[in-house]
């Protein structure tokens, strides 16, 4: 059986034959993926053969948008041959062959090799100041780096959070004031009014300022409490260390 969405690359129908004069018709009704006969399809043989061959019918026009649409549980094939006085019509063998994919999510993991799995490689996600990108959904790329530059835009948003390696966010004083990754209120668990974050401490010893480029020395996992869910309002959130660890 073939799924729905089933996209299919070619469809031939092969007719092995024979006849002295005939005009053959070939009827072939597909069975959707629930088993309901979908609309026959009705091809006729151009030529006659005196001897015994193979035709390749190309039905791929035929059945790609059929398949897509209800996909395919098998068929039935029905040939009719209609030939005068003292003629004769052979039938072989008739086979139907479909080269088909199913489309699918791939995972980074899925490639050998690329810069989004290699650590420190690049960014499977990078904006810059001027883009406004709207995710639905949870974006889940634990193996990607994400990079979100925000300035001047009407705002950039993840609905639904974000797993990744790493994700590093720029934002100006011209940047939206709305979360920029967010949990609707009516999720479970954590939502607007508490918040789960992890804090990656670096040192750069000897330095004026230091960034992820230094040396990492501690990870802390806190919940962020905020009392209203209002995050205009202050001095109403509470932080909660939930667990930390040095890094050696």
């Amino acid at each position: 059986a073939i799924a729905k969405g089933a996209v299919v690359t070619s469809a031939k129908l092969l007719v092995t034959h024979k006849e002295t004069s005939t005009k053959s018709t070939i009827a072939v009704t597909a069975k959707g993926a629930d088993g309901s006969n979908l609309t026959p399809v009705n091809l006729t043989m151009s030529n006659a053969r005196t001897t015994l061959t193979t035709d390749t019918v190309d039905v791929t026009s035929n059945l790609a948008k059929l398949i897509h649409d209800n996909g395919f549980s098998g068929a039935s094939i029905g040939y009719t041959a209609t030939i005068g006085r003292n003629s004769v019509a052979q039938l072989d063998a008739m086979r139907l062959e479909i080269s088909y994919y199913v489309p699918q999510m791939r995972g980074p993991a899925a490639v050998a090799s690329n810069c989004v799995t290699t650590i420190g490689g690049c960014y499977i996600i990078d904006t810059d100041k001027k883009a406004q990108a709207y995710l639905q959904g949870t974006t889940y790329v634990p193996l990607g780096k994400i990079d979100l530059q925000v300035a001047n835009t009407v705002g950039q948003m993840f609905r639904w959070g974000v797993i990744g390696r790493s994700l590093y966010a720029n934002l100006n004083g011209a940047a939206p004031p709305g979360a920029l990754i967010e949990l609707p209120d009516n999720s479970p668990g954590f939502g607007i009014d508490n918040t789960l974050v992890q804090f990656d401490v670096y040192v750069c010893p000897g330095q004026s300022t230091c960034d992820d480029s230094g040396t990492l020395a501690l990870k802390v996992r806190a919940q962020i409490a905020d009392g209203d869910g209002d995050p205009s309002t202050i001095d109403d959130r509470s932080i909660n260390v939930l667990s930390w660890s040095e890094q050696r």
